[in-house]
Parts: structure tokens; C-alpha cells; sequence
């Protein structure tokens, strides 16, 4: 590309001072890093000078790299120093800290998506006046029921209003036939059921007794199950 003349290679003291070049129309290949902290600068910039946000976004980073190339260090030859650095240099890549060094004065998010035309921005007071609304229209509603409330109760204790009578379970019986009589009432010394006889189902002997509304109920006759009727 540079024998055809498509690319040149340009010097800089400052990576800023390739924004001129790349605003021009010129695509910038750097290291992924330094364009990212050239275009957090020039963004930074735009928010001093109180350009809109929409016009903040000047520049895009390609998604993916095109070439990736490995870093060393060169040492003289049958030197000792590998055994002082290796072992300094691999603890600071396995632990992190050459990351966290290189993106430490970047934001974790990013800042400038890569299609300028996306209508993501940052969320405004505006876009919760819903739910302002909504918050108003529920506490104004509590404080009327509240008031209302006051006013009634006022309105009781003025005019002497008796309050009404509670229900009390305790002066209603209920009785229910469709469970089956005491066991005591059978077989004890004051039965009401007369002319029981015993009789045997599925091998177990029950008292065969007839009720009051003339249907025949079977009662256990021997425990355990006699139990359940105690």
C-alpha cells in the first residue's frame, strides 16, 4: 500500500496530532489502545467546548483487527538479565496490572458506538416524567383516602355513631351429620344406638348402625381405626 501510494507513514510527537489527518478522511492504524485514549481525549474536549452530544462522535473504531504483532523485550546474548525480568514480567501480565495500567484513565463503557447514525444516547430527566406522573398521581391519591378517612371518622366521633356489632362465632352452632357418632356413644353406658350388630368388611369387624335419617354407617370396632372416631 505504500509503493502504490494508499498509505504513508507520518511521524508524530503527539498522537493529536493525527486528528487533523484522520478528519480530513485519512484512516489512522495505530495500536488499539492509543486510539482509544485519542478519541476519549477528543471527545473530552467536545464536552468543554459544549458541543452537542449528537456532534461528539466524530470517529469510529473498527470492530475487528486487521493485524495483530507480539511485543518483547531484547537481551544480550547469554546474559542474566532474563532471569531478573522474565519472572517480574510474567507475574504483572498473569495478575493483570499491564491492563489495568493501559485502560486506567479510560471509561469502562464505551463511548462512541460504531454506527454514528444509532439513536442510543444518554438517559435525560425528560424521559422519566412518566414516572414522575405516575408517583404524583399515587401520592395524591393516599393523601385524599387519608383525608377522606380523617373527615369520616371525625364525622363518627361527632354525631356518636355506634360501631358495629362484631360476629361471634360462639353464640352459632353448627352441627353436621355427615360425620360419623362418638365411640362412646356407642359402645358406652348411655348408647343411643340400639340394635347395632357387628358385621365383617374386607376382614375387618365394624358396628353396623343404623341413623336417625335411616342411612347405616359402619363404625371400626377394634383399634387403631376406632380411634379416629373418639
Amino acid at each position: 500500500m505504500v509503493a502504490n501510494g494508499r498509505a504513508v507513514f507520518r511521524s508524530f510527537t503527539s498522537d493529536r496530532d493525527f486528528l487533523p489527518t484522520v478528519k480530513a478522511g485519512a484512516v489512522l492504524v495505530k495500536e488499539q489502545t492509543a486510539v482509544d485514549h485519542l478519541m476519549y481525549f477528543d471527545y473530552l474536549t467536545k464536552v468543554r467546548e459544549g458541543v452537542v452530544e449528537e456532534e461528539r462522535c466524530t470517529y469510529v473504531v473498527a470492530p475487528n483487527a486487521f493485524m495483530k504483532r507480539t511485543r518483547a523485550f531484547a537481551f544480550p546474548m547469554n546474559t542474566n538479565l532474563t532471569t531478573l525480568f522474565d519472572p517480574i514480567l510474567t507475574y504483572l501480565l498473569q495478575s493483570g496490572i499491564v491492563d489495568f495500567l493501559e485502560h486506567r484513565d479510560l471509561p469502562t463503557t464505551k463511548i462512541c458506538p460504531l454506527d454514528l447514525q444509532s439513536k442510543d444516547r444518554r438517559l435525560r430527566n425528560s424521559d422519566l416524567m412518566m414516572t414522575y406522573m405516575i408517583m404524583g398521581v399515587g401520592l395524591a391519591s393516599a393523601i385524599a383516602v387519608f383525608i377522606i378517612e380523617m373527615i369520616l371518622k371525625r364525622y363518627a366521633v361527632k354525631h356518636k355513631l355506634k360501631p358495629l356489632k362484631k360476629f361471634n362465632s360462639k353464640t352459632f352452632t353448627f352441627k353436621d351429620d355427615s360425620m360419623p357418632p362418638p365411640y362412646d356413644s356407642l359402645f358406652g353406658k348411655n348408647s343411643k344406638y340400639r340394635g347395632s350388630k357387628r358385621t365383617v368388611v374386607n376382614g375387618r369387624e365394624y358396628w353396623e348402625t343404623k341413623m336417625k335419617d335411616g342411612t347405616t354407617r359402619l363404625i371400626p370396632l377394634r383399634t387403631p381405626s376406632a380411634l379416629l372416631y373418639q
